[in-house]
């Protein structure tokens, strides 16, 4: 167990990391005064606390980001925009059969970042949200993605994607 911080009155506590979102903490103390004013001697507590990942989306033992994520995307059938819309921001393709089926962006917003992961068996297309563009390319353009490879987008506007 690794020592957290000095509690009060020269009492310690100390977490143990249990399963992903819970964890063990303890306090001992040297002297304890009980409600009827007696001394007892010594105290430990040990509590079972249910964590979760900081509001800035981060683990709360490693500090590392959790994104949000799909992990069993089905590109759509064909080359489509609108298919398979993408609604996280790691998002990996695991069925794609045709060369062509396709996943579309979402509806840029400047700063959103996702990655996409192509584990298909084919090619797939990645359309931009109606109205947009994918590195300068033409509106409503498709860029492929080929099988076994991957790629991060950054929105720079309401309308523009840009690899990274």
């Amino acid at each position: 167990m690794a020592l957290v911080s000095q509690v009060s009155n020269g009492a310690t506590g100390s977490v143990a990391r249990g399963r992903w979102n819970t964890a063990i903490a303890t306090v001992e103390t040297d002297t304890t005064i009980t409600g009827d004013g007696t001394v007892a001697t010594p105290l430990s507590i040990q509590t079972e606390l249910d964590l979760v990942p900081k509001l800035d989306g981060s683990d709360p033992f490693t500090g590392l980001n959790v994104y949000s994520n799909d992990f069993a995307i089905t590109a759509d059938s064909g080359s489509i925009q609108g298919g398979s819309p993408l609604t996280k921001e790691l998002n990996v393709i695991t069925t794609c059969v045709t060369i062509g089926d396709s996943v579309t962006l979402p509806t840029a917003i400047a700063g959103i970042r996702l990655t996409i992961v192509n584990n298909g068996a084919t090619s797939s297309d990645v359309f931009p949200a109606s109205g947009a563009t994918i590195n300068g390319a033409g509106v409503n353009i498709a860029e492929p993605l080929t099988n076994g490879s991957s790629i991060t987008y950054i929105a720079t506007s309401t309308t523009s994607w840009l690899s990274a």
